[in-house]
């Protein structure tokens, strides 16, 4: 019995001194403080393009009879690089060369109607000026006529002459007052024929005008034949390399409501553009000038460096997701990028130099409250510095997580800036926490297990 009670007691006291050290806080993972630079990233995806792209059509139909380029030819501008087909046109523009020697022809002969026109007209006022002077002359016989009518009359009231005298002097005077009236008649006549004479004239003027508008009207064809006969032949419009060939020899090609592309040319692949498309929650920090970093597939070791040159206003919704482009030009000294390319762009939207960076696991960690011990906010300067609050951890002197509260500005993907706070390069701030120990017994103070 008394064994048994003196068992219970050693049982009872062990219970009492063992322990378990459970209260033994975690193990903290920590990363030090570091200078350095932090650089801000904006990142899209974009499509390589030439600078300028020209897309080389016709505006006439027919068939390719020759191609004198291929791709990657570079050419120079007002090259020759295809030739259509001109018998038709060639026809057509001899049609017109001959229309225009009728139209000058029948013009030829419309001006020498003009001369012999005015000279009728004149004739006719020469004959004018003939019947005056006959008028003129008759009207001066009558006068005289009338005169010795009017004496002898008198002279026959004094029985001084004869009836017979009297009666011719009365035929006398009618006799030049009929020529009188004849001279005026034919005047009169003539003055008509001047009147035709002048209206021919009008007429043959008009109709010579005519004959030259016919004329410029045949030219105009001509012109259009030898201007459609040139276009037949197919020039480069730039100094450029070809990037694309979309027809064959021997092939019809038809210019209706739009010319069919036959070429397209870039005109240097040393100067390249990226259509990148950044999201609308992005778009707000791109501006024109911007540094942008990108690679490419096809060089997965090399970082090509270029600038924002444009931010497109122009929103393209896809499935709702809304973005924009923005045009980036990048030197392509190499022409080691090719268009059509697909960039993996980062626009520099921020950059910090030379400054004290915390790694964002910190800025992410949230220790348990149990076992924090918390410092108050920064005052004073601290607390009007630029840059958003943030809260890091440090481990205490007793083992327990202290908050910092610090000040952040830039940051990109591994670590972001501090504009302000209580640390120094170099100081150990808490990223996470690692395993914890496992638990130790003790029988009266003194670690037992293995």
């Amino acid at each position: 019995m008394i064994f048994i009670v003196g068992i219970a007691v050693v049982a009872l006291g062990i219970t009492a001194v063992w322990s378990s050290n459970s209260d033994s806080a975690p193990a903290y993972i920590t990363a030090p403080v570091e200078r350095g630079n932090v650089v801000t990233y904006v990142t899209a995806t974009g499509t390589l393009k030439p600078v300028s792209e020209v897309k080389v059509g016709t505006q006439m139909s027919g068939q390719i009879e020759a191609l004198l380029v291929d791709f990657n030819d570079r050419l120079k501008q007002g090259q020759t690089i295809a030739r259509l087909d001109d018998a038709i046109l060639s026809a057509k523009m001899n049609g017109a060369r001959a229309a225009v020697d009728v139209a000058l022809s029948t013009a030829a002969v419309k001006k020498s109607a003009i001369r012999k026109a005015e000279a009728e007209l004149t004739h006719a006022r020469d004959q004018v000026a003939i019947l005056e002077a006959r008028t003129d002359s008759a009207r001066a016989a009558f006068e005289e006529v009338r005169r010795d009518l009017e004496g002898k009359d008198t002279l026959f009231q004094s029985q001084t002459i004869s009836r017979r005298a009297l009666d011719q002097a009365i035929a006398k005077h009618q006799a030049a007052a009929a020529d009188l009236t004849a001279a005026k008649l034919q005047q009169q006549a003539q003055a008509s024929t001047v009147l035709a004479a002048e209206s021919l004239v009008e007429i043959a003027r008009a109709e010579h005008e005519n004959a030259k508008a016919v004329v410029r009207e045949r030219r105009a064809r001509l012109e259009q034949a030898r201007i459609e006969i040139e276009r037949m032949v197919i020039t480069s419009p730039i100094d450029g390399v070809v990037i694309g060939r979309d027809v064959e020899r021997g092939q019809t090609v038809a210019a209706t409501l739009e010319a069919p592309t036959l070429f397209t040319l870039a005109e240097d692949l040393r100067n390249m553009e990226v259509h990148a498309k950044v999201d609308e929650a992005d778009i707000g920090r791109i501006s024109p000038d911007l540094a942008v970093v990108f690679t490419v597939d096809a060089f997965p070791d090399r970082t090509f460096t270029g600038r924002v040159r444009q931010v497109r206003k122009a929103p393209q919704a896809d499935q709702g997701v809304v973005t924009y482009t923005v045009v980036i030009r990048a030197e392509n000294p190499d022409e080691l990028l090719l268009p059509g390319m697909t960039a993996f762009v980062r626009v520099v939207v921020a950059k910090a130099s030379d400054v004290l960076k915390v790694p964002n696991a910190a800025l992410r960690f949230r220790p348990q409250q149990t076992s924090t011990r918390h410092q108050p906010a920064p005052t004073g300067s601290d607390a009007d510095a630029p840059g958003s609050p943030a809260v890091v951890w440090v481990v205490g002197e007793d083992a327990r997580p202290a908050g910092v509260a610090i000040r952040i500005g830039a940051a990109d993907q591994q670590a972001t800036e501090m504009v302000a706070g209580a640390l120094a390069a170099g100081q150990p701030i808490i990223v996470g926490v690692g395993a914890t120990a496992p638990s130790r017994l003790t029988l009266f103070g003194i670690p037992i297990g293995f």
